[in-house]
């Protein structure tokens, strides 16, 4: 498929620590192609693929890049009928690479995450959270709508903590069946 990926703006020290500061945008007439091009896989790129239902996307915002940080803000970007918008980090100067982010999601469907291929609700085949041994971070997410199951909770608003193998979510608030939804949720991962 057709991708197209540009950036525009300045380096700095190019020879001993190079760091880009500008803008980027982003676009491809398939997310995953998106992603193949990136060489990005895996759970999290599988659950915004069938959001995006693979459709045509395009994203922009201010980059700032070194070896050894990526801050994304204004950050734009649509892929089907997916929306997120808000900035986010990575950084990997320790022995864990830290994420932070603070985004605002359209629709989300989880059901890839929970349903079986035939549509049967509850996948009865554990959830793969080895990852979270890989990253720490914060991350504040609100979301118009969250689906799982057949469940449908909309005016979402999450803020989760992970570390040590450890994704926590306190508090999750939401509407839901006509009334205010507050909870926490925890999910241990990791080689333990």
């Amino acid at each position: 498929g057709e991708t197209s990926l540009s950036a525009k703006g300045q380096v700095q020290d190019l020879w001993q620590a190079p760091l880009f500061t500008g803008r980027f945008e982003a676009s491809s007439n398939g997310v995953q192609n998106l992603f193949s091009v990136a060489g990005w896989q895996g759970g999290l790129v599988d659950l915004i693929v069938a959001n995006g239902r693979d459709g045509a996307v395009i994203a922009g915002g201010a980059l700032e890049w070194s070896r050894q940080r990526a801050v994304v803000d204004e950050l734009e970007a649509v892929a089907g009928t997916f929306r997120v918008s808000g900035r986010g980090s990575y950084e990997s100067n320790g022995d864990v690479p830290e994420i932070n982010a603070a985004l605002t999601l359209g629709r989300v469907s989880l059901d890839s995450l929970f349903v079986t291929e035939d549509g049967s609700l509850w996948n009865a085949n554990p959830v793969n959270w080895r990852a979270l041994d890989d990253f720490q971070g914060v991350v504040s997410l609100t979301s118009t709508a969250v689906e799982v199951a057949g469940l449908s909770f909309s005016d979402v608003a999450a803020n989760a903590s992970l570390g040590e193998g450890v994704l926590s979510f306190n508090p999750v608030t939401a509407q839901f069946a006509g009334g205010r939804l507050t909870m926490g949720g925890k999910f241990e991962g990791g080689a333990g």
